[in-house]
């Protein structure tokens, strides 16, 4: 009979390593991908609801490729560059955008009426709002 070899531990952890990269690697680098692309599809023109569900429809592509990826290359060390540096890239990309834009969360929306009372950014009123963008309505939340 023939008896089968174990593999070694360092192998199952580099194969570990990898899936821990491809899991939440390319899940990171997939948010910054929505992040960054929906907020140039806005500057390009196309309409906020458009821009987002566009990213984010994109962003599953983007999951994918980057689970190939982190197995196709040859070393874990390039399997992580190859995850990482893009995504602290595209984040960071958002982020100055982001900041660029005035830094409201809310968007368009910060300028509403003075009758509108919420934003996007709110779950229970103006006192929730993590945008800030309520306080400067003088309405009460509904």
């Amino acid at each position: 009979m023939n008896k089968k070899t174990p593999l070694p531990a360092s192998y199952r952890w580099l194969v570990a390593s990898r899936s821990v990269a491809a899991i939440f690697g390319g899940y990171l680098l997939a948010a910054a991908w929505a992040a960054s692309m929906s907020l140039w599809l806005q500057k390009t023109g196309m309409a906020r609801v458009d821009a987002v569900s566009t990213a984010t429809m994109s962003s599953f592509v983007v999951h994918l490729c980057a689970a190939i990826w982190v197995f196709a290359v040859a070393s874990t060390r390039r399997a992580w560059l190859g995850v990482a540096l893009p995504a602290g890239l595209l984040a960071a990309l958002a982020w100055l955008a982001r900041a660029a834009a005035g830094g409201a969360a809310c968007g368009p929306t910060a300028s509403r009426k003075a009758s509108a009372s919420r934003c996007r950014g709110c779950t229970r009123g103006p006192a929730s709002c993590w945008a800030g963008c309520c306080t400067r309505s003088s309405s009460p939340a509904r």
